[in-house]
């Protein structure tokens, strides 16, 4: 899930398998009912749910909407506004732990076709079935929307200085 912090001054765009998870529970203790997971953010479900499929890129739940999804329910003016950011994380590094998370996870929705797969049969089909990266969720006509893209590698140093530029 992604997070709003103080009605969208702070919004964290959750990527999967970027660290995210530690992130939301880092932001909502620090800000106790101040920062809200955008499942839970006012209307933000169902406005997500109303796009159809393929026009969320893929993506089943709202709290790992792609950056214009969540631009586009705020507006341009309130997204301008905020401090938004991401984790991005390797591409092969991502690939291989979803891999591992799917196959290991017997309640994940693709579990039965992925356990069987190698690595590279898994990469290829993602590959020819999905096709999208992390830039694809994070921009818009060829603009990064998020101000801020903390990388995975160094999380805990561009988390700590992110934390710190924003007070």
């Amino acid at each position: 899930m992604g997070v709003s912090v103080d009605h969208g001054r702070i919004i964290f765009i959750h990527l999967a398998k970027t660290g995210g998870t530690s992130i939301e529970r880092a932001l909502t203790a620090k800000f106790p009912g101040r920062a809200l997971p955008l499942e839970a953010v006012d209307g933000f479900p169902s406005f997500f749910n109303s796009l159809p499929e393929e026009a969320r890129s893929g993506i089943r739940r709202p709290g790992h909407a792609p950056a214009w999804i969540v631009r586009s329910f705020l507006g341009p003016e309130q997204w301008a506004a905020a401090e938004s950011f991401a984790v991005v994380r390797n591409p092969w590094d991502l690939a291989y732990s979803l891999y591992n998370f799917i196959s290991r996870n017997p309640q994940h929705r693709r579990h039965a076709e992925v356990k069987g797969m190698t690595f590279n049969a898994f990469v290829e089909r993602e590959l020819a079935e999905n096709g999208r990266c992390q830039w694809d969720l994070l921009s818009e006509q060829g603009e990064l929307l998020v101000k801020h893209l903390l990388h995975f590698d160094r999380l805990v140093a561009d988390f700590s200085a992110l934390a710190d530029r924003l007070g």
